[in-house]
């Protein structure tokens, strides 16, 4: 892990836990990638807003995501069940939608002063912001997959 990949622990969510545990497994899945990705596309946007622009390679990198990969899961911590990111700068197939700067933007090197707007969209003061966020698209998600479960379960 990076040292300076920001850690975030959600705390004060039982009862939506005790609702997602009630799910089938693949759409507990479903149901925590899903609210992930919509917490984060604030700070992506903001990533967006705030990238310095040149080309605008840069800017047309930035995606969301969430995973539930034990593989991915194991490599950032023990107890995370899901992870969800704003990525930047994320490299391809397709060169055209590559661009490998973002770090060197980010932290400057021996020859370009710093010009942070990752960590900026995403400081201590829109964490919370974001947790309160994935809280609501997380109960949102609950409902809307119980109900699939519901329709699933008449069916069987």
């Amino acid at each position: 892990m990076s040292k300076d990949m920001i850690k975030v622990k959600v705390h004060g969510l039982k009862e939506l836990n005790k609702s997602l545990n009630k799910l089938d497994l693949d759409l507990r899945k479903k149901t925590a990638r899903e609210a992930g990705r919509k917490a984060m596309e604030p700070v992506a946007k903001e990533i967006k807003e705030t990238v310095p622009v040149d080309s605008g390679r840069l800017r047309d990198t930035v995606r969301v995501s969430a995973t539930t990969a034990p593989s991915r899961l194991k490599k950032y911590s023990k107890k995370a069940s899901m992870i969800a990111s704003a990525n930047v700068g994320i490299k391809s197939k397709d060169p055209a939608k590559t661009a490998t700067h973002a770090i060197h933007l980010e932290y400057g090197t021996e020859n370009m002063k710093p010009q942070p707007f990752i960590r900026k969209s995403f400081n201590e003061g829109k964490k919370k912001r974001t947790i309160m966020l994935f809280r609501k698209h997380l109960r949102r998600s609950i409902n809307k997959f119980a109900a699939r479960q519901a329709r699933r379960n008449i069916k069987k």
